[in-house]
């Protein structure tokens, strides 16, 4: 049976949604910073655990509440899930850029004022987190256990990368039922809601609504944080392409990702979306802004 058809289909549908995408542009961010609650003082007031599945993505999403945090005298421990060796296939041949990207993660958290001593790279190969959840989380859990963090940002199991999906799927399982603030961030949703959309509506159908849709999100602002989270970005040069600027400042190096995925998260503000973990949670972050 022919399948030329259902092939030619399947590439109108795709090219539609990302017709669409285009057009939607920056709607969807807007949107839910429309809608947010400004937590700058909860969020950054606590010991502050950011788990990210690539170099460069602690900075994208929580460039500006690591810095906050820290001038606030609070410790921050970033831990990074895998060695982004894909991180540009095909011109860069894999153990080497794990190599760079391993020395651009140490840069660009420097930027940022987080210590060696707590900037925890795990090592995991690139693109195939969701094969090792289990020892991911083990190691996470035994991180989580020593360091005591009061807040812990992670993806959102409903990104549309594999391995940022698989990192959240791994800290909700885990933060569950401890005493911190759960927050959740999205970074390749926003590049293509359409697909987005897609997703969270079938896992609302096939759980049946016991599934809910993500919590209100929250902000954390960035007036006077913006120019150090270019400039961490930056470091990460391998993944952004010579035109790539973010926050009006050149980020760019010979990477692939450039302007139009930045637009995406060139904000005065950080977005996250809260987790209910324990009771106690919430009421102990909101103590400690008193």
């Amino acid at each position: 049976m022919s399948t030329g058809g259902s092939g030619a289909s399947r590439e109108l549908v795709h090219r539609v949604q990302r017709s669409i995408d285009r057009i939607m542009g920056a709607l969807p961010p807007r949107v839910a910073r429309g809608i947010a609650r400004d937590r700058t003082s909860t969020v950054t007031n606590g010991r502050l655990m950011v788990l990210a599945p690539h170099p460069d993505d602690e900075t994208l999403a929580c460039g500006v509440t690591i810095q906050r945090t820290l001038d606030r005298g609070r410790e921050v421990t970033v831990v990074v899930a895998s060695d982004g060796r894909h991180g540009n296939p095909g011109l860069v041949a894999p153990e080497r850029m794990a190599t760079i990207r391993r020395g651009e993660l140490t840069r660009a958290t420097a930027v940022l004022g987080v210590t060696p001593s707590h900037l925890i790279m795990l090592g995991f190969e690139d693109a195939t987190l969701s094969d090792h959840e289990d020892a991911l989380a083990e190691s996470i859990q035994e991180i989580i256990e020593i360091n005591r963090p009061d807040v812990v940002i992670s993806p959102c199991p409903w990104d549309l990368h594999p391995d940022h999906a698989a990192l959240g799927r791994v800290a909700r399982t885990i933060v569950e039922g401890r005493s911190v603030l759960h927050l959740e961030y999205l970074v390749w949703g926003w590049d293509q809601p359409v697909r987005l959309a897609i997703r969270l509506g079938r896992r609302a159908i096939s759980t049946r609504g016991s599934w809910t849709f993500p919590a209100l999100p929250v902000v954390v602002d960035g007036t006077g944080y913006l120019d150090g989270k270019a400039e961490a970005l930056a470091c990460h040069s391998s993944q952004f392409s010579p035109a790539a600027v973010l926050h009006g400042r050149s980020v760019g190096g010979s990477g692939p990702l450039g302007s139009g995925f930045l637009r995406l998260i060139d904000y005065e503000s950080e977005l996250f979306f809260p987790r209910a973990t324990s009771h106690r949670a919430s009421a102990n972050a909101e103590r400690r802004t008193c």
